[in-house]
């Protein structure tokens, strides 16, 4: 069985809340998939040096500032576990310092 498959199926029964697919945080949840697929699956030109005009999944990341990959992640753990079971999940945004 696939993630998406657990997320859409799984978690929801075991959490006793209804799926998350076609809501903001599925979006966030694919979109987090994207990278991720992009990542593992690297494509010739992301092993080479590449121009400005080449897309490349590392130009792609640099260029995705209003994407927080990380707060997406918080947000679909979050949506099957609250936050008040967790102390880590409870802490987040956590200090740059």
């Amino acid at each position: 069985m696939n993630l998406d498959e657990k997320l859409d199926k799984v978690l929801p029964k075991i959490y006793s809340v209804l799926s998350p697919k076609g809501k903001k945080v599925w979006e966030h949840y694919i979109e987090m998939k994207r990278v991720r697929d992009r990542i593992i699956h690297l494509k010739s030109i992301d092993h080479k040096s590449s121009g400005i005009k080449d897309e490349t999944i590392w130009g792609t990341m640099l260029r995705m500032p209003d994407k927080p990959l990380g707060s997406f992640a918080y947000e679909v753990i979050g949506y099957f576990e609250p936050a008040s079971n967790r102390r880590w999940h409870k802490k987040y945004p956590y200090d740059k310092a």
